[in-house]
């Protein structure tokens, strides 16, 4: 599950912003000086991890039982997609702390300015993810496509475009985001990837690519 769980959960190290005043493209501003600068603290001001990380694992494994057959069709030699739905669900529950541990490390990795690649993704799997995840970001060419605010100006999405690569999988994808963020005490937080859905099928497929090259 980690294998595809992690791009997804992370997936907020792509953003651009563009404002100052505080908006959510100023809080998409401030999220890539925290990751240029490797300033977590920063990160965490503008984004809920906690909740980000807890809700991209809950969409995610939804998705995976939900697109499973699909999945198994598209991967036949991949043997956790011969699981049913219901057996999906509930291996990614027994193992929901093993994994989120590893996503903590990883992340801890992102923000390490001393990070350095492993040559090979299963040389060091944290490491590699946190590279993989830092190569993602510094190819990205993200455009925002549409922002909307409710009325009552406390809730807002993000809808982005992200063409990146991949360090280990090689090759371009173009990705949709659509990142929900809110307003509390007059300061705009990022706490959900709202589109796990759309995502899923094009991080499988980078997914597949780095384990079949181990």
């Amino acid at each position: 599950m980690r294998k595809l769980f992690l791009p997804i959960a992370l997936m907020a190290l792509v953003l651009v912003g563009c404002a100052r005043e505080d908006t959510p493209e100023a809080a998409l501003e401030d999220i890539k000086a925290s990751i240029e600068q490797c300033n977590y603290d920063q990160f965490e001001s503008r984004a809920d991890v906690r909740r980000l990380l807890n809700a991209a694992y809950d969409d995610a494994n939804g998705e995976l039982a939900f697109r499973v057959s699909d999945l198994r069709t598209a991967y036949p030699d991949d043997p956790f997609f011969r699981n049913s739905s219901e057996e999906i669900i509930l291996y990614n529950e027994l193992h929901r702390d093993e994994h989120m541990k590893f996503v903590d490390a990883a992340v801890e990795e992102c923000f390490d300015r001393t990070l350095v690649p492993p040559a090979d993704f299963d040389d060091d799997t944290i490491k590699a993810t946190a590279a993989e995840l830092r190569h993602y970001y510094a190819t990205a060419q993200s455009t925002v496509k549409d922002i909307k605010v409710d009325a009552d100006g406390l809730r807002a999405e993000v809808r982005l475009e992200a063409k990146v690569e991949s360090l280990y999988a090689g090759g371009s994808h173009t990705l949709p985001i659509a990142l929900t963020f809110e307003k509390a005490e007059e300061r705009w937080r990022l706490v959900e990837i709202k589109n796990v859905g759309e995502l899923i099928m094009p991080l499988v497929d980078i997914a597949e690519v780095l384990w079949s090259n181990q």
